[in-house]
């Protein structure tokens, strides 16, 4: 992850007079939703709360939570009378509240708050806090803490029974962790607060840690920094940030540390820890009992002996895998635990926005009420005159919400768009629905695109309307100057880069233009793969990025992040190819693209809430839903057509078989897959009109787009495009591999990326004016079909779920029959007979149908004339006109 002082969205909160409140730091969202403690102190501020978010986010990684990290915090000066801290507690409840009441910050107890503070801040955000709030979360963070030190014991081969045991911090955490130890047979041998510390050869009893005095009074009482001098197997900080620095680091008498407070060591202390060969358990890794166990009470009731038990069960396991991991590969314990940190949210990542997130529960645990369900009762309570929650959801869009946030897609659903990601909202009432619904609906139709695509699209819209009709050398200084910028920036912030460029010797400085693209070695979806987190920038989420994987129409999905900015851009050269193509903002038009899944999968179609667009449902193609298709697009009065090519080549062909040629668009405008001249010539014979495409890619590195002249012009402001021939040199007068560049992703810079398609250089001006170099024959993608008994469906690699099935890198489905299917998989190292297994269910559960799979394993897959790979090949004919055949 990226520098932790770096997070996502901090909030500073001020009280009525001006002074400073508080602050609340957000690392990344998940699913939505973010959590993490309210601490209270005079100095409390956002360097720290940063720090403390990203632990947040890695510790519910690991734990495999679907949740993002944050920290609050509130400014309480020394001296402060109960009154004065009541007030300043409920005020910062006030200022948070729309987070806390539409249920994307949940929160608990932290270093100088108590669990009748978070009552009282959930209280003024209008929640009953008899109803709705748990027990400390003390005691469960203890429990994770004791877990680890008993795991780290039995790595380090020491007996628990016996063991010594010193803590520094005997509050909540401190006093937890040492009753599972004394339990256990160790020996709490010191223990510190800062009134002084304790220290007893024999052991400390809990009454002794409990009673305050002993450490300023009691017998044998010395200094609070003495704790860092009692010998001992275990020392356990739960003291609070940075309160183990390097000198106490270099005599720490100590072989193990495990991290009871978060931010435990200042700069340099660990590296010198490990230095010693001391075993470190990071914080993220030992303290996550905290906001587990307060989830598994919350969320599904469990009760203390329950959630110790299962801790026990399942935690403790963990943690000694991990280290059984670190001490394998000669690695800290806070590398391994981050990487499967990283790769949970990686995955809650891919399944946010399409399907549910990963279960944060254990197996036959489920929640009594879903968030969404919590967050919609929310917004009912609010429907009437507040005007908080939408600059809120303006300012959560870096979060990875879509749009405006969780909140206006819960709103989209209800205004009757089935496309909003995430499970069915609770039932409303009727006059809210007709509250929102019909006023969100009227109220968008007049607003224009421009508008709700955002800043960063009408900057983008703007600069490529002015520089559309540069001539090349304008547009060439335009690229240069991107590219020097990129280069530059992927050489200090993308380790990839800087490791390639050292090795390969070349200075960035001297990449001066496009031209000089050929000196930096190309980029394959293997190395993309392979190399993943390696070419993420450092300053990754400063770009605002998002997680996307490419369509996989060869059957070779991947995955790669764009930044905010480089989606902008291509939406924006988007947009001004369809305005070349005689489309205009608010035109009405329908769209054959994506199917629809889930509990939406039976809709014919669905208008937008925003753009006057109807979508149509394209999972199945039979007659009877096409001519229902045609029914409703021209009773919406249509007049411009998005497709793919496929869905348009279905359209023809059931408006040439049945004759029913009432929908008459007056522009066609294809994308994502390859154009052919055939289907072009049979569109402008059966529906009257003309046909443009746009070539583009998911990774965005390549584009082209058709001008009213039909010439394939590439946005060079945007992307740097080669095309090189079978012996790596610039291909001239014959098609040739495209290898793309897009000049407006710094998240995660793709130079030079070999796409996997292939086209061929136009010479010569174009009519229209542009300056813009062109291409001609692009090739190399097709959208498949697969002939179901009750129809026809366009299918995808992204329908297929075979990413979990390890050592599997590519695949080709054949249809020889209605209901027989042959699969090949190239696999180098082979694969089971239940990986077998699950990629014949997989197919099954993407086709819809029962049907024979047989999996068939292969070295190389067979391909077309130009090389590449198609993902079906279906056997079976299909007419509109008639059944499918059997």
């Amino acid at each position: 992850m990226n520098d932790p002082s770096e997070v996502t969205l901090t909030l500073r909160l001020k009280t009525p007079s001006g002074a400073p409140l508080g602050f609340l730091a957000i690392d990344r969202m998940v699913a939505g939703r973010c959590c993490g403690g309210v601490r209270m102190t005079a100095t409390v501020g956002p360097p720290e709360l940063g720090r403390l978010a990203r632990i947040m986010t890695l510790k519910c990684g690991y734990l495999g939570l679907a949740s993002g990290g944050a920290k609050a915090g509130i400014v309480l000066e020394p001296g402060s009378t109960p009154d004065e801290r009541a007030a300043r507690v409920r005020t910062f409840g006030l200022a948070i509240a729309p987070l806390v009441r539409s249920g994307f910050y949940s929160m608990g107890t932290d270093l100088g708050t108590t669990q009748a503070d978070v009552d009282a801040i959930r209280e003024a955000a209008g929640f009953s806090a008899s109803a709705d709030s748990g027990p400390s979360s003390g005691d469960f963070a203890g429990l994770t803490v004791a877990l680890s030190a008993l795991a780290a014991l039995r790595a380090r081969g020491i007996d628990p029974r016996g063991a010594r045991v010193a803590i520094q911090g005997a509050g909540a955490v401190g006093q937890a962790a040492a009753a599972v130890l004394r339990r256990e047979g160790v020996r709490i041998v010191a223990a510190a607060t800062i009134d002084g510390t304790l220290a007893r050869e024999g052991g400390l009893d809990a009454d002794t840690l409990k009673r305050g005095e002993s450490f300023r009074s009691g017998a044998g009482a010395r200094p609070p920094e003495a704790v860092l001098e009692v010998p001992c197997d275990v020392f356990i900080p739960c003291a609070g940030s940075g309160t183990i620095d390097t000198a106490a680091a270099a005599t720490l008498p100590a072989s193990i540390v495990v991290c009871g407070a978060n931010d435990a060591f200042a700069p340099g202390a660990e590296e010198r820890l490990l230095a010693r060969q001391v075993l470190v358990v990071p914080d993220f890794v030992a303290n996550g009992g905290g906001v587990l166990g307060s989830t598994l009470v919350s969320a599904v009731g469990a009760s203390t002996e329950e959630v110790d038990e299962l801790m026990r069960r399942h935690f403790l396991p963990r943690v000694a895998a991990t280290l059984e991991e670190a001490r394998r590969l000669g690695e800290p314990v806070a590398e391994p635990a981050r990487r499967e940190a990283l790769a949970f949210l990686a995955a809650c990542d891919r399944a946010y926005g399409s399907t549910r997130p990963p279960s944060l529960l254990p197996e036959g645990m489920a929640p009594r009420a879903s968030l969404r369900s919590r967050l919609l009762l929310a917004l009912e309570r609010r429907a009437r005159g507040s005007r908080k929650l939408a600059p809120l959801g303006r300012r959560l869009r870096p979060l990875g919400l879509r749009r405006v946030g969780d909140v206006l897609n819960s709103v989209r659903r209800v205004a009757g768009d089935p496309a909003a990601a995430g499970p069915a909202p609770a039932r409303l009432p009727r006059r809210f629905k007709r509250a929102v619904a019909g006023p969100l609906r009227s109220v968008a139709r007049w607003i224009p695109p421009p508008v709700h695509l955002g800043r960063g699209f009408r900057r983008a819209w703007r600069e490529l309307r002015k520089s559309e009709r540069l001539d090349a050398e304008g547009l060439k200084a335009i690229a240069d100057g991107k590219l020097r910028r990129l280069v530059a920036h992927a050489y200090e912030q993308v380790p990839y880069y800087r490791e390639l460029f050292d090795r390969e010797r070349i200075d960035p400085r001297e990449i001066r233009g496009v031209a000089d693209l050929p000196r930096i070695p190309i980029l394959t979806k293997a190395i993309l793969r392979e190399r993943f987190e390696d070419l993420k920038a450092r300053d990754f989420a400063a770009h605002h990025p998002g997680l996307h994987h490419s369509g996989g129409s060869t059957g070779e999905q991947t995955r790669f992040y764009l930044s905010q900015r480089a989606m902008d851009a291509e939406l924006a050269a988007a947009w001004r190819h369809y305005h070349q193509a005689g489309y205009r903002f608010r035109d009405r038009v329908a769209s054959l693209y994506l199917p629809l899944e889930g509990p939406a999968a039976n809709l014919l179609c669905y208008e937008s809430w925003k753009t006057p667009t109807l979508h149509l449902n394209t999972r199945l193609f039979t007659g009877e839903r096409m001519r229902a298709m045609i029914d409703a697009v021209v009773a919406y009065r249509a007049d411009v057509l998005w497709a793919y090519p496929s869905h348009l080549e279905m359209l023809c062909r059931y408006v040439e078989e049945t004759g029913d040629d009432r929908f008459r668009p007056r522009v066609v405008v294809t994308n994502a897959e390859v154009l052919y001249d055939c289907q072009r010539t049979r569109a402008r014979k059966l529906l009257g009109c003309d046909v443009f495409d746009w070539y583009g890619l998911a990774e965005h590195t390549a584009a082209a787009a058709e001008c009213e002249q039909h010439g394939y012009h590439v946005p060079e402001e945007i992307v740097a495009v080669e095309l090189l021939a079978d012996d790596g040199e610039p291909a001239v007068g014959e098609p040739g591999d495209i290898i793309g560049t897009s000049l407006e992703n710094y998240a995660q810079p793709l130079l030079r990326y070999r796409t996997g398609d292939y086209a061929s250089w136009r010479e010569g001006s174009c009519p229209c004016g542009r300056s813009h170099r062109m291409l001609s024959e692009i090739g190399g993608r097709t959208q498949d079909v697969i002939t179901t008994p009750n129809g026809i469906r366009t299918f995808r690699h992204g329908a297929l779920a075979l990413e979990g099935i390890p050592g599997l890198e590519a695949v080709q489905i054949e249809q020889c029959e209605i209901r027989r299917f042959i699969v090949r998989a190239v696999a180098p190292r082979g694969l089971s007979d239940a990986a077998k297994q699950e990629v014949a269910r997989s197919l099954l559960r993407a086709i819809g149908f029962e049907a024979s799979v047989r999996v068939d394993l292969v070295d190389q897959m067979p391909r077309t004339k130009r090389g590449k790979h198609q993902l079906v090949i279906s056997r079976v004919p299909f007419s509109f006109a008639g059944q499918p055949t059997k």
